[in-house]
């Protein structure tokens, strides 16, 4: 007739069990929750980097200079509105090259405009793509520059401007709205589409 297994040698293999399932599921676990952290700040840092980032252009001043037919600067104008206008560059990385391109109602006319940077006074390179549409070429346009835009824009109806940045890629506009115009007789100018004025 054989022994039986001693109680104490019984209960400290009882004891160990649980330990070892411890220390394997722990491990386990442990490798998983630091891969699903890994990869979730991955994820998080992918979708931040294809984020765009952006210029911001506030409306400084609107105002008609004339809701009757006029002549400025040697040009005959239905009407006449001034806006000045500040682009800034609070992004996180310096512009090394875009262009950012100006479009006012389709019948209008830009008569005169004005660029002030740390550069001076009209130093951005610019072209009229037609009577109511310029585009400036910036160089760079590093974090915390500025430039001032100033427009007299004739024949304008609705007061509508279009701005977009082209040439650059991850970098938007976001439009800050002019709270106050001088005269009542205008609605403040909105920035719409591009598409719009096609």
């Amino acid at each position: 007739m054989s022994n039986p297994a001693n109680p104490q040698e019984t209960n400290y293999f009882m004891v160990a069990i649980p330990y070892i399932i411890t220390l394997i599921s722990g491990g386990a676990m442990g490798a998983f929750i630091t891969r699903y952290f890994v990869l979730r700040d991955r994820k998080k840092d992918k979708e931040k980097s294809e984020r765009p980032e952006f210029l911001t252009l506030k409306t400084i001043k609107e105002s008609v200079v004339s809701h009757k037919p006029t002549i400025f600067d040697g040009n005959p104008c239905d009407n006449l509105i001034f806006k000045e206008l500040v682009l800034e560059n609070r992004t996180t990385k310096d512009v090394e090259h875009c262009e950012i391109i100006f479009e006012f109602d389709k019948d209008s006319q830009i008569i005169k405009e004005i660029t002030k940077s740390k550069t001076g006074i009209n130093s951005l390179p610019k072209r009229k793509q037609k009577d109511s549409e310029i585009v400036y070429e910036l160089k760079h346009f590093n974090r915390t520059n500025k430039v001032t835009f100033e427009f007299h824009v004739s024949s304008f109806s609705k007061n509508f401007f279009s701005a977009v940045i082209d040439k650059c890629t991850g970098i938007e506009i976001e439009f800050i709205e002019i709270d106050i115009v001088e005269q009542q007789s205008i609605p403040p100018g909105r920035i719409i589409s591009k598409e719009k004025f096609s």
